[in-house]
């Protein structure tokens, strides 16, 4: 029983604090206790939510989001969906008949000139055709 003593903890409370300092006659660090004070209050006020300024965001936030659901829910069960008419696409004023193509990567200036000319020659075209 002996070594099962219960040690004594001590506490310090904040009324403790301020007989101490009070004996000791430390006026300033007595200002700043009160001073640090008056900052908590003054932040617990602000930062609650019954403050003025944290009510009106609270209330801001809210209709934001009571907007975002309201357009989200308009775009998903919106019935008819519109569509933009396709129009026709360019019709050329000059038709081709015929095309085609020449590899020119491993031929001369006179052979490209003698293939085209060959082309010209072969190709039939329509009354009014264009060459």
């Amino acid at each position: 029983m002996e070594n099962e003593k219960v040690q004594n903890k001590i506490v310090e409370t904040y009324g403790e604090d301020m007989a101490r300092v009070i004996e000791g006659d430390q006026g300033g660090l007595i200002k700043k206790i009160i001073h640090e004070q008056e900052q908590k209050e003054l932040e617990k006020k602000t930062l609650s939510p019954d403050s003025r300024r944290n009510k009106s965001y609270m209330l801001v936030s809210a209709l934001l989001l009571l907007l975002a659901f309201t357009t989200f829910t308009f775009f998903i069960f919106k019935r008819n969906v519109n569509t933009v008419p396709i129009e026709r696409q360019f019709d050329p004023l000059i038709f081709n008949d015929k095309s085609f193509f020449i590899e020119t990567a491993s031929l001369s200036k006179e052979k490209i000139i003698g293939s085209i000319l060959t082309e010209m020659s072969t190709t039939n075209l329509k009354n009014g055709g264009l060459e």
